[in-house]
């Protein structure tokens, strides 16, 4: 960090935007290969869907059991991959370089999604509750990864100046690109396993370009600056219980307000917000069986999201307002919670309240700016709570993410229950 505060005059230049794209896609690749297999709703509702019915995806109260749990299943199956792999990384990490775990991380993906990729083309009617087992066993192999990117990714990303930063929370916001080729794929074909392949296939080839970016970005004169790779540093990765202390007593709040914002978000979204269904759900035109959960549950959040995250830019969570940060947050929780289970969310046994589109759309963008919001401001004010210690509460930060994720793994299951008490 001294030579980022105090050499700035020589700081190298980032020639074609080289290192600043990198750090877009790296924040990206943190979460994109679990967003990627949760966006394609559609395509899991047609895998999972009663194949006696027809060809068709079955929708609204005619939903299977696979189709109305896949969602919720698929992220309690996650937590326990993601949680171990960011122990072994917060104990161990320091005997591997961060930059390795992010390479193999990221060729270990490609080879995932090619297997994603594979089996948008096998008929899996026949055997729907074992192919439901192998998609969940995925699942979680997708989330270890993540857990290794997200920690891997924490500390190099540390190392660099600020406006680099912010270029990995914007990527880390970046799900509307997966969202965006989601909704080209259906809109290219009917078909929805030529959509699936379609949509795999370019998850996989967005990874490899990051995979490609990131090995460029490695020999740039300004990872040579920061000396991203350099060897003294990683034992610094490794973190002993005295010292975890004292950076969590600075920024106790950061992990609070992260915290709360992540329990909110496990019990509602994909969970119960994949299963809204449009006003006109009746009339079966495009935009009720195509475009309307991977616009409405999907690309609406993650806009408003990125939207959120900059405008929140030059605010930070302060020892004089952290009380009202964590206040308003808890706040939130408990307005965002029941308003989300009254929309049409199907299948469910008790009233609607909220019918409209429209109402679904609002209530949506202002969930997604507010999670922008915190989950920025969060990451941000590290650099003034602990400037010293900027590593370490990075990545306790993203461990942070891990734990609450665990505690809260079955909201959303027991949220898709409470629809059909």
């Amino acid at each position: 960090m001294d030579k980022e505060m105090g050499k700035t005059e020589k700081e190298p230049k980032d020639h074609f935007f080289l290192v600043r794209t990198t750090c877009f896609l790296l924040g990206f690749m943190n979460l994109a290969p679990l967003l990627f297999a949760s966006t394609a709703a559609g395509y899991w509702l047609y895998k999972f869907r009663d194949p006696s019915i027809g060809s068709g995806t079955t929708l609204g109260m005619d939903r299977t059991t696979l189709q109305a749990y896949y969602q919720p299943v698929s992220m309690v199956a996650q937590q326990v991959p993601s949680v171990t792999m960011s122990c072994l990384m917060t104990v161990y990490g320091h005997k591997v370089p961060h930059m390795r775990r992010t390479l193999v991380s990221l060729l270990l993906f490609i080879g995932l999604y090619l297997l994603f990729t594979l089996f948008t083309q096998i008929n899996t009617d026949s055997w729907q509750t074992p192919f439901f087992v192998v998609a969940i066993f995925l699942s979680m192999m997708n989330s270890s990864l993540a857990a290794t990117m997200q920690m891997s990714t924490a500390v190099l990303i540390s190392k660099l100046p600020h406006e680099y930063l912010m270029y990995f929370l914007i990527g880390q916001n970046g799900a509307f690109i997966s969202t965006f080729l989601q909704i080209i794929s259906l809109a290219l074909t009917d078909d929805q396993p030529t959509s699936g392949l379609l949509y795999f296939s370019s998850g996989a080839i967005l990874i490899l370009i990051t995979l490609v970016l990131t090995m460029l970005s490695r020999k740039t004169k300004v990872f040579e600056y920061y000396e991203i790779e350099a060897a003294k540093e990683q034992h610094s990765e490794m973190i002993n219980w005295a010292e975890a202390k004292e950076v969590i007593k600075k920024m106790w709040p950061c992990q609070a307000v992260l915290g709360l914002m992540i329990m909110t978000i496990s019990t509602i979204h994909p969970s119960i917000t994949t299963l809204v269904v449009s006003q006109n759900e009746a009339n079966h035109t495009a935009w009720t069986e195509k475009f309307f959960t991977p616009v409405c549950a999907f690309l609406v959040i993650e806009v408003s999201a990125i939207i959120g995250r900059i405008m929140s830019r030059k605010f930070f969570i302060t020892e004089s307002n952290k009380y009202l940060y964590v206040g308003l947050t808890v706040l939130r929780l408990f307005i965002s919670i029941p308003i989300c289970m009254l929309f049409d969310a199907e299948p469910r046994n008790f009233p609607v309240v909220f019918d409209k589109d429209w109402e679904f759309i609002v209530f949506m963008f202002i969930f997604g700016f507010t999670n922008g919001w915190i989950w920025n401001v969060s990451a941000m004010s590290l650099k003034t709570l602990v400037p010293k210690k900027q590593e370490v509460a990075f990545k306790l930060l993203a461990l942070t993410i891990s734990v609450f994720s665990a505690i809260t793994v079955a909201n959303g299951l027991l949220a898709v229950k409470v629809l059909l008490i």
